[in-house]
């Protein structure tokens, strides 16, 4: 299963680069491919950017596996 984990910025906050690498960790473990997003503009409109920064960065990834 494709899973994207959707972050806050974490430039500066090393708590959050933790919990996003273990949680990536363990969807690893279990099989799924993951992608981690970091979203600068999730302050913004989440549908019209976030959303589609995910789409945007699966079909990229797909695309190069091909």
């Amino acid at each position: 299963m494709k899973i994207g984990i959707l972050t806050l910025p974490l430039h500066i906050n090393y708590g959050g680069y933790l919990q996003a690498f273990a949680l990536k960790s363990i969807l690893l473990e279990h099989g799924n491919e993951v992608y981690l997003i970091e979203n600068k503009n999730l302050y913004g409109n989440l549908l019209k950017r976030g959303l589609r920064q995910i789409i945007i960065v699966l079909f990229r990834e797909k695309k190069q596996g091909s």
